[in-house]
């Protein structure tokens, strides 16, 4: 065996050269990838072939997934960048793109701004920390990423840099369009794509209308090829083909297809969903559930053995809020598809989700009393939960209005945990409540209350363009509400063109 202290040689892994660090040659694992299960691989490799442009490939995309580069806690330095290393030691030759300045100074943004107002955890080891690493293995999520982070490092500053931004987003699109006929090759990459083109057009897209054509491509091809794109979630005994050739973590992608559907849940109660629960609930029964109990151990299968103990504790700690989480958005999207049915809206359907409503109220009571309660003091933990109970105040409210037309009692209760919320972590993590704090607008006349709502949502503003469309109908409402003192329906604004679309 050689020295680990002798001179870098050109004849090391791929893997060691690739990092710039020396290789002892050990086969056929090198002292350096051994203890980190790392892929190690000697020999001849083709020489990358740079894109340039955004012009799409015709060829496809190189078959790699996240988990064949997991990233080590004990090799990665703060998150610094030099003119070749990226945040968390990622080189720029991992990048499947050429990056420019500008692109190293937005992909350093995203993990020092975006990530850290996007979680309630640590930041280094979230879902947004993952999803740069899954960055550095498919050119069409490393364009996304790029698109989003430049768009917000620049907002508010000035400057044109909206080129820069479209033409990543462009070259993702091109790829996009390509997967879209070729959906069974690589199909770990099309949920994670989906997310990241749902979290551009949700922040920056001019027209919702566009987020739900993406959501209604999804839905066209879970219909064409389902069995590829769902296998993991739908029957694991499928899943071996597709997806453990390039070892990806299958926990961590029903994370990023789960979030993808609660898109698409929240969108129904604007009408601008894609149908993909109708049709996963129809074709794939049992599908949605799975991707919610195997997702839990998403993030500790990802990162692996590096992933801290304590995380690890902090993620079993929330596990029941985020089952909280998931019923509540789910029952958001039964009560849409009710209230959508006017008149023709089933009764026994509606007598059904309030028996389901009661059943989750009873379940999770401990909870609902936490973040009710001012006794205990500040913690993630604390306000992870005022956000989940926030959101099931706001189906009760919705419930009780639509099958009594009363305004519910529940109404006192939804503001004073989004003001606990907002004073222990402030107005960059209410985007989660925004719905929440929607909903008692609706219902609340307290000119103060309404005061508070307006200022919430105008910093709110800078979360994406959605949340400073509805701060421009809630403005308009207040001013109804004062004038006739009756409630008003947002749909029939929107309807007639009063006010553009929108989906918080």
């Amino acid at each position: 065996m050689r020295s680990l202290n002798a001179p870098r040689t050109k004849t090391g892994c791929w893997t060691c050269r690739a990092r710039k660090i020396k290789c002892d040659e050990t086969k056929p694992q090198c002292a350096q990838c051994r203890p980190r299960n790392r892929d190690c691989q000697y020999g001849h490799r083709p020489r990358r072939t740079r894109r340039h442009g955004t012009t799409a490939s015709p060829l496809p995309p190189p078959l790699i997934a996240p988990a064949d580069l997991r990233p080590s806690s004990a090799t990665l330095p703060p998150a610094t960048s030099t003119s070749t290393e990226l945040p968390y030691g990622i080189q720029s030759m991992d990048w499947p793109l050429p990056l420019t300045e500008v692109d190293k100074q937005a992909i350093q943004h995203y993990v020092d701004d975006v990530v850290p107002r996007m979680v309630l955890k640590s930041p280094r080891w979230s879902t947004y920390s993952y999803v740069l690493f899954m960055c550095t293995q498919h050119p069409m999520l490393a364009h996304l990423l790029l698109a989003f982070s430049i768009r917000d490092m620049m907002e508010g500053r000035g400057g044109d840099t909206t080129t820069a931004a479209l033409e990543h987003y462009q070259g993702a699109l091109s790829l996009f369009i390509w997967h879209l006929r070729h959906p069974a090759v690589q199909s770990w990459v099309t949920f994670p794509a989906l997310w990241l083109f749902i979290l551009y057009e949700q922040t920056y897209g001019d027209d919702p209308r566009v987020l739900q054509a993406h959501l209604r491509g999804l839905h066209d091809m879970i219909r064409s090829d389902g069995s590829s794109i769902l296998s993991l979630s739908v029957d694991t005994s499928r899943a071996e083909e597709p997806y453990s050739r390039y070892r990806v973590p299958r926990e961590f992608l029903n994370r990023m297809a789960l979030w993808t559907v609660h898109y698409d849940a929240r969108a129904s109660t604007f009408g601008l969903d894609g149908g993909i629960i109708d049709l996963l609930n129809e074709r794939y029964p049992g599908s949605i559930t799975a991707m919610c109990e195997t997702s839990k151990d998403g993030l500790r299968v990802a990162w692996g053995p590096e992933y801290p103990a304590a995380e690890d504790l902090w993620d079993a700690q929330i596990d029941p809020l985020w089952s909280l989480d998931h019923r509540s958005v789910m029952l958001r999207f039964k009560l849409s598809r009710l209230e959508h049915a006017g008149e023709d809206v089933d009764p026994s359907a509606m007598r059904g989700l309030g028996y389901e409503l009661k059943a989750l109220e009873t379940e999770f009571s401990p909870f609902i009393s936490l973040a009710s309660s001012r006794a205990l003091e500040r913690s993630t933990r604390l306000s992870n939960t005022c956000a989940a109970v926030a959101n099931f105040f706001a189906l009760v409210v919705l419930y009780d209005r639509l099958m009594y037309d009363i305004q519910s009692p529940v109404v006192s209760s939804i503001l004073p945990v989004i003001a606990s919320l907002h004073e222990y972590e402030g107005d960059s993590y209410l985007w989660h409540v925004a719905w929440a704090l929607f909903v008692v607008a609706f219902e609340t006349n307290d000119p103060i209350h309404q005061a508070w709502i307006l200022e919430r949502f105008t910093h709110m503003q800078k979360n994406g363009r959605n949340m400073g469309r509805a701060r421009s109908l809630l403005e308009s409402l207040f001013l109804e509400k004062r004038k006739s003192g009756g409630r008003v329906r947002y749909s029939d604004w929107i309807r007639d063109g009063r006010f553009p679309h929108f989906m918080i």
